[in-house]
């Protein structure tokens, strides 16, 4: 993934940020992240960059266990924990919820488990 950030002559007094974000969800995955910025004005406040590539973090892994959860189910919420901030910026409620269900889904095809709204498309059915 390349960002870029741009920051016109006119954008006096700039405060900007970019960050990029990667998580690898397998051993065989792999991402890299290249921030950019490119600064035409000289008045900036502030203007960074940042990139973070990694696995699931086992600390919040061990914490969400440590509560009663169990591994898979951890593992799911920091994963789709992960992911909901580009969901939510999905203008339309009704596509946000279809993606949050497929994303369900896929989870469900990946681990073997049940997906929670097969068993009410069942239930509605019958």
């Amino acid at each position: 993934m390349k960002g870029l950030a741009t920051i016109d002559l006119s954008a006096h007094g700039t405060d900007s940020y970019l960050g990029e974000f990667a998580m690898l969800l397998s051993k065989q995955a792999r991402s890299v992240a290249i921030p950019s910025l490119e600064i035409d004005q000289p008045d900036c406040r502030r203007v960074a960059h940042a990139s973070s590539v990694g696995p699931v973090d086992e600390t919040q892994l061990f914490y969400l266990e440590s509560r009663g959860l169990d591994p898979d189910e951890a593992r799911k919420l920091i994963i789709l924990g992960y992911l909901e901030p580009v969901v939510a910026r999905v203008p339309l409620a009704s596509a946000q919820d279809r993606l949050r269900d497929l994303l369900e889904a896929k989870w469900a095809a990946r681990t073997g488990a049940a997906h929670p709204s097969a068993g009410q498309a069942t239930a509605a059915v019958a």
